[in-house]
């Protein structure tokens, strides 16, 4: 059974989906699931700081310190590719963009009141009423266009914020 007022996010949702044993641990009983074992630990969380780094400097841009000033914090790699990409998407969507934007909307039918939850990295509103979504994956290991599409963070995403402009 699930608490009430219980939050759905794409996270939690794509826990179920595979594995329905962790998603009752973590969330409907509170146990701490193990972290996913990662070797070596250091080159990992070294990894996830340049992430924390980046999503920090992507925020920053958005709220208008100009790129030059933030590009010499963008000293090593993998930071400096994901800066330069990044560079080169953001002249693409010279539109309305929202950053670290959150939708939620309720969830009806599951016997409680419930929401359903997502924060995106960047929505770009862009001429003829198009929507962008952005998604900075900054992960050691990248996933294949198929398995993003697939994944619940693609769909959760693109349901929310259509269900969000319906209503606008």
């Amino acid at each position: 059974m699930l608490p009430e007022g219980f939050v759905f996010s794409q996270g939690n949702l794509q826990d179920y989906v595979e594995c329905a044993r962790r998603f009752e641990l973590a969330y409907l009983q509170g146990l701490k699931w193990p972290a996913v074992q990662a070797e070596p630990a250091l080159e990992r969380e070294a990894h996830m700081r340049q992430g924390a780094l980046f999503h920090k400097l992507v925020q920053q841009h958005a709220s208008g310190v100009p790129a030059e000033a933030l590009a010499r914090r963008v000293t090593q790699e993998p930071l400096r590719t994901w800066w330069a990409n990044y560079q080169r998407v953001i002249v693409d969507l010279s539109a309305q963009r929202y950053v670290e934007v959150t939708l939620s909307a309720p969830l009806e039918g599951l016997g409680g009141v419930y929401r359903l939850v997502a924060k995106y990295d960047l929505v770009a509103i862009v001429p003829g009423e198009r929507a962008v979504i952005v998604d900075w994956k900054t992960a050691a290991r990248a996933s294949s266009h198929s398995q993003l599409e697939t994944r619940l963070q693609t769909i959760v995403y693109r349901y929310l914020l259509e269900i969000g402009r319906a209503h606008v």
